[in-house]
């Protein structure tokens, strides 16, 4: 028996013994918890495929991603050699490449769980387990000239995670302990202007739930396959109230997520991107 499943740009042909049990009757396999479960984990890992073989196999070569050492890159050689999946697949297919980013990807959401995208600091071993897990996943960039495929990166992005933390007196000088919520940190990149546009959206408890946003607007240049030298442009903070609570430690504000300086794009496909810049800041992001 044999599963298909098709990307914009390839089709695989998946065998039954990857991870679907036999089944006496169409009825039952529907039912099975396990086969269910790897069938959404293929699926899933489908949807990684459609970012990589934009970057894998490419006829001009441009791609060059690292399929040929990913299952080194991750120490798993013999766990995948000795499975049934590595019985049946070479170690660095498209298809094994996309089914270890996805079980990557699946562990850094859950290590993600309860931190708050790591803006008010994380516990020591957490942050290092997570930390760690996304190294691995930058060890497998099916995109290492990144700046060289700027589709990839336009468009809407949200953070996940990021090193860049509020604490201590910071974070009571800005009022972050009592009454003002953060909400979303979004990133808006547009190729065509060579902008960036990062909201940071706030909400005030006690003045009728207000809301409002602070807006940085940077420009980059390319200056490298992986990386970006960004220039501050303008701040902004809106509505009038919402400055007002902000006017006095406005420069603490803006020295916290001015973004001036160098990026590299050490990760990135059509959902999540992994940046680090010469603060030593760490950076995860997800396309809306």
């Amino acid at each position: 028996m044999l599963l298909f499943l098709s990307t914009t740009s390839c089709c695989f042909r998946i065998p039954h013994v990857l991870c679907l049990p036999p089944s006496s009757s169409p009825h039952k396999s529907q039912q099975n918890p396990t086969r269910k479960a790897c069938h959404n984990r293929v699926l899933r890992s489908c949807n990684e495929l459609s970012a990589i073989v934009v970057c894998l196999g490419r006829e001009d070569g441009s791609g060059g991603g690292s399929r040929g050492g990913i299952v080194k890159a991750f120490g798993r050689d013999e766990d995948m050699r000795n499975s049934s999946a590595g019985s049946v697949f070479s170690l660095d297919t498209p298809f094994q490449t996309a089914l270890v980013v996805e079980d990557l990807k699946e562990a850094v959401r859950k290590s993600l769980e309860g931190i708050n995208r790591g803006i008010f600091g994380v516990e020591s071993k957490k942050k290092a387990n997570l930390e760690e897990l996304i190294e691995q996943l930058e060890s497998v960039n099916p995109c290492p000239r990144p700046t060289d495929n700027m589709e990839m990166l336009k468009g809407e992005w949200r953070l996940l995670y990021s090193t860049v933390s509020i604490l201590g007196r910071k974070r009571t000088k800005l009022g972050l302990r009592d009454f003002i919520t953060l909400g979303d940190f979004l990133q808006t990149i547009d190729i065509e202007q060579n902008q960036a546009v990062n909201t940071i959206a706030f909400s005030v408890a006690g003045l009728g739930m207000l809301t409002g946003s602070f807006k940085v607007v940077a420009t980059y240049t390319v200056s490298s396959p992986t990386r970006v030298i960004i220039q501050f442009e303008e701040s902004a903070i809106a509505p009038e109230e919402l400055l007002s609570l902000f006017q006095k430690n406005y420069d603490l504000l803006l020295s916290i997520f001015n973004p001036e300086g160098w990026l590299e794009i050490t990760y990135v496909d059509n959902f999540w991107r992994v940046g680090r810049d010469d603060k030593g800041n760490l950076f995860l992001v997800e396309r809306t």
